[in-house]
């Protein structure tokens, strides 16, 4: 007879203890594996805590006479738990990871220990109860779909320790406000996107990217402050945010991606500054009761347009605002001579001697209101209303191309 081989079974997790599984990560951490729910041999000595109701993810945990940190809370930990109807976690957990409490349903709240600073991708998707989240104090990453889908989420404090929003973070979510903290730089696409935000909504000065869709749909939203180190609005940012009234781009922005502000059907005044590099295809697309359209760009003739910028605008009607001395520039150029009405007023913030150009020339007048105490328009380069030696320090990184 042929003795029959069979490879050694494979333990999904290194040890149990009162409910939980853990593997090993190193000599003095672990991170939970998964809930054990019908118990039939436990490796541990200590009894079970069933996964019904409340959980508390210790901060430590012992076993065979060693005790390890509990760091981790491992991929599809309580993947589809339906009886667990809170969780809070020991200090001790620094990661969150992929889908560790998707589609926990009955889920209500969660408390994230002060430890953690990373939430991993779809962490906590589908929790379609879930009501009240509790953010750690540490927390820099939220991952791709990280809330997404929790239908009763409709508010959350954010923590200051925030740095990265992710793609579709709080999508498809009940948000009604969000207070995003000054240490965001990134907010990914879709990240607020088809949410009941309201009011007004502040993107601090920190934040240097806003994605694609990532506040579309958002059509509650009745103003909005763009921060003035946001560089990308990226395509569909803002798309049918049809709440909006005035809106004022940054100095800062450079790109403005493909339908940005389409179907921004409410906006009756729009600002677009000298920044501006490149317009992206029906950028404004269909915001049909725009009056007053103020764009501070020199040389339009330069700006890379998509096709179709203002598309389904009322070009007949809405008036163009251009720097002084560059109506010529606009109506020689394709789509911006589409305007029928166009208003050479601008004073543009840099061109303080007037001549239509910033230029080494201009730091040389600034300089002199600088010392003589004369402050305008066009002198206040970074917009704070005074006139001063930081303007001339701005003034000289827009002549630099920085």
């Amino acid at each position: 007879m042929v003795a029959l081989l069979l490879p050694p079974m494979i333990s999904a997790h290194d040890f149990g203890v009162a409910g939980f599984y853990y593997n090993i990560l190193s000599d003095s951490t672990v991170e939970v594996t998964s809930f054990q729910d019908n118990i039939v041999n436990w490796e541990g000595d200590e009894a079970p805590v069933f996964a019904t109701g409340d959980i508390v993810i210790p901060d430590s945990v012992s076993y065979a006479g060693k005790t390890y940190l509990v760091t981790a809370i491992g991929e599809k930990a309580f993947f589809r738990k339906l009886s667990i109807k809170s969780v809070s976690m020991g200090n001790s957990v620094t990661t969150i990871a992929y889908r560790a409490f998707f589609r926990c349903e009955e889920m209500t709240s969660v408390t994230i220990g002060d430890g953690v600073t990373e939430i991993g991708d779809d962490a906590f998707q589908y929790c379609e109860k879930l009501e009240t989240v509790n953010f750690g104090k540490s927390v820099k990453t939220l991952g791709t779909s990280a809330f997404s889908s929790c239908l009763k989420l409709t508010s959350v404090s954010l923590p200051n320790s925030l740095r990265i929003i992710g793609v579709e973070a709080f999508s498809i979510t009940g948000l009604k406000s969000v207070t995003i903290p000054d240490s965001v730089t990134y907010i990914g696409g879709d990240a607020f996107c088809q949410t009941h935000l309201s009011g007004n909504l502040v993107i601090p000065n920190s934040v240097t990217y806003i994605g694609w869709n990532a506040f579309s749909g958002c059509s509650g939203l009745t103003s909005v402050s763009i921060g003035n180190s946001v560089t990308t609005i990226a395509s569909g940012a803002f798309y049918n945010c049809n709440g909006l009234t005035e809106l004022r781009i940054p100095d800062s922005v450079k790109t403005i991606g493909l339908r940005a502000f389409a179907y921004c059907t409410g906006l009756t005044s729009l600002s677009i500054p000298g920044s501006v590099t490149a317009i992206g295809e029906e950028a404004f697309r269909a915001c049909t009761r725009l009056k007053d359209m103020y764009c501070e760009i020199m040389r339009p003739q330069d700006v890379d347009m998509g096709r179709n910028c203002f598309r389904e605008m009322h070009m007949a009607s809405c008036i163009l605002h251009v720097p002084k001395g560059k109506a010529a520039s606009y109506r020689a150029t394709a789509q911006w001579q589409d305007f029928k009405y166009m208003v050479d007023d601008i004073n543009v913030r840099g061109d303080v001697n007037s001549d239509g150009e910033i230029a080494v020339a201009d730091v040389t007048a600034l300089v002199d209101c600088v010392l003589t105490g004369r402050h305008s328009e066009s002198s206040d380069v970074n917009g704070d209303g005074e006139t001063n030696v930081a303007d001339v320090t701005a003034l000289v990184s827009m002549v630099m191309g920085e």
